[in-house]
């Protein structure tokens, strides 16, 4: 579970100023806020900018958002999903569906232009082939603090995916993923070795 900084002040500004706990966060990081009583806008999930080791600001306008108590609110680093043993994230095959939000122009002769209004979300099958249970209980463990998209119809519990392109030799970051994968169900494919399938998706964020 990733480390968290408990938050003592959050101002009433355009963007908000938080105060935390001493912390390693670096500007352009993903960090979500967590546990925040009696203000508007959070849970918030989105990159930061860095003012000193206890505080930063974030893109959210809480000028009309209510008085922070105080105390209960926290921040944590954008989860990431755990990697095997072996140092990947899943093994082959590996799936990715890109998807964009479309805008559609329709002229008075009835004809239509389309154009990709926003930068694509992926959605992903992971594929994890015999593997042994202490892959398995890693990975079931994160699945089930991650279950769950929205909490009080906010985004959260999303979490961060890095994958290989082996073609490249580089990687690429996916932040805010979801689960949809309804339930964690493991198969025996070999003497205490199991197999099972993940599928996530990416949540269109601003």
């Amino acid at each position: 579970m990733p480390t968290t900084y408990a938050i003592s002040a959050i101002t009433n500004a355009s963007p908000a100023e938080i105060t935390s706990a001493a912390n390693p966060f670096s500007t352009g990081q993903i960090v979500q806020i967590l546990g925040v009583a009696g203000m508007t806008g959070f849970p918030f999930t989105g990159p930061i900018i860095v003012l000193s080791s206890t505080q930063f600001t974030i893109p959210l306008n809480t000028t009309s958002s209510g008085a922070y108590p105080g105390s209960g609110g926290y921040a944590e680093v954008l989860s990431q999903l755990p990697a095997l043993k072996s140092g990947y994230v899943a093994k082959y095959p590996l799936t990715i569906e890109q998807n964009f939000s479309t805008g559609v122009f329709r002229a008075l002769n009835d004809s239509e232009q389309r154009w990709a209004r926003r930068q694509p979300v992926f959605g992903f099958q992971l594929v994890y082939t015999d593997v042994d249970s202490y892959d398995v209980n890693i990975m079931r463990e994160f699945f089930l603090s991650k279950k769950g998209m929205f909490v009080d119809g906010q985004l959260t519990n999303t979490f961060t995916v890095v994958l290989p392109d082996d073609i490249l030799g580089t990687f690429t970051t996916y932040n805010f993923c979801y689960f949809y994968t309804e339930d964690f169900t493991t198969v025996e494919s070999k003497p205490n070795l199991y197999s099972f399938v993940l599928k996530l998706g990416q949540a269109r964020h601003n």
